[in-house]
């Protein structure tokens, strides 16, 4: 089957996926998502910090209760797609509401079971997230 109806890639127009590549240092980005990309960086010298952050806890996330409960199946919340809105910390919470959280519970996203190793300096940011499951 031949793809010739499958829509052009847009390199004129920043692409949300793309800038966070650039955030975390990928490679599969162009001009214009660099652009964009540095001009967050402007507003929020920490973003860069908070996207390789928040990928290693997404994994770090998924390890868990694939481990450890042996869950197969997952859903998550605020991934790809959308743009990065700063919200603040008891909106986040709320999202929780009704679970029951995996320790250490609602914590930045770098104090999240991590180690020096995987992180570096352990300190927290201003992005904070859980692992939970139904009671």
């Amino acid at each position: 089957m031949s793809d010739d109806h499958s829509p052009p890639i847009r390199t004129d127009i920043p692409q949300s996926a793309r800038i966070w590549n650039y955030w975390m240092g990928g490679k599969d980005y162009y001009e214009i998502d660099r652009i964009a990309g540095a001009a967050g960086v402007e507003v929020d010298p920490d973003i860069t910090t908070m996207a390789v952050q928040s990928r290693q806890f997404l994994m770090r996330a998924a390890r868990c209760p694939a481990g450890e409960e042996s869950i197969r199946q997952f859903l998550e919340i605020g991934a790809g797609g959308t743009p990065y809105i700063s919200r603040p910390r008891a909106e986040i919470r709320a999202v929780f509401d009704g679970l029951e959280l995996v320790e250490p519970r609602f914590v930045s996203i770098t104090q999240w079971r991590t180690d020096t190793a995987e992180v570096g300096e352990i300190r927290p940011i201003s992005a904070y997230s859980a692992v939970a499951h139904k009671p």
